[in-house]
C-alpha cells in the first residue's frame, strides 16, 4: 500500500524544489546530540518526503525538543514557521527521522484543518495512519540510501550504522499515539 501511494504521488505531481522545506533546529537540550547534526538527519528525512508532496511555497519548520508526545502545534511561530516538537534525544538518529517524518506528514497533509473543521477532526484517525506510513516510508528510503552510499549523508557519527538494516531492527519504535494498555 505504501509503495502504491508513493508511486501515485510521484506520478501525479512534480517534485518540490530542493529548498522547499526550510528547517531550523532549536538550540536546546537534545541530550548529547548537536543541533547541527540533528539538522542533517531532519533535512535528509524531509528530502525523502518532499517529492511526494508538490508545492510552490517553501515550508518553514522550527523543531524543538519536548518531554511529552511529538506533535505539530497549530499556532505558527512569530517567524511564520510550523512548530514541531520531538521527543527524540541523544544520537539515536532513526528516532529523529521517524518522529519528524510523522510530524512533517501532518504539515504536508494540512493538519490545521482539524482545528477549523469539526468534520475533518472526526477523520483524524486516517491522517494518523497516513503519517505513520510516511514514517515507515522515510525510514526505508533512508536505509536504502545508506545501503547504496551514492550520495553524502552528512558528518554524523553513527548515522550509517543507525540506518543499516540491523540498526533499523534495533529501533523498536513505540507507536506514535500513546494509549493505555489494560
Amino acid at each position: 500500500l505504501g509503495t502504491a501511494l508513493a508511486a501515485l504521488a510521484l506520478a501525479s505531481a512534480p517534485a518540490r524544489a530542493a529548498d522547499a522545506i526550510e528547517i531550523r533546529v532549536a538550540d536546546a537540550d537534545w541530550g548529547e546530540a548537536d543541533p547541527a547534526r540533528i539538522m542533517v538527519v531532519l533535512e535528509d528525512t524531509a528530502r525523502e518526503l518532499q517529492r511526494l508532496f508538490p508545492g510552490d511555497a517553501p515550508l518553514r519548520v522550527l523543531v524543538s525538543p519536548t518531554s511529552r508526545v511529538p506533535m505539530v502545534l497549530f499556532e505558527r511561530t512569530p517567524r511564520g514557521e510550523h512548530h514541531v516538537l520531538l521527543r527524540a534525544r541523544g544520537t539515536n538518529w532513526a528516532h529523529y527521522a521517524y518522529e519528524f517524518a510523522h510530524e512533517l506528514g501532518h504539515i504536508l497533509t494540512n493538519h490545521g484543518r482539524h482545528a477549523r473543521d469539526p468534520y475533518a477532526a472526526r477523520h483524524q484517525w486516517f491522517d494518523e495512519a497516513v503519517c505513520e506510513m510516511l514514517s515507515v516510508y522515510a525510514l526505508r528510503r533512508l536505509a536504502a540510501r545508506v545501503r547504496s552510499v551514492t550520495e553524502p549523508l552528512g558528518d554524523v557519527p553513527g548515522y550509517v550504522q543507525m540506518f543499516s538494516l540491523s540498526g533499523l531492527k534495533k529501533l523498536a519504535v513505540k507507536p506514535h499515539s500513546q494509549t493505555k494498555q489494560r
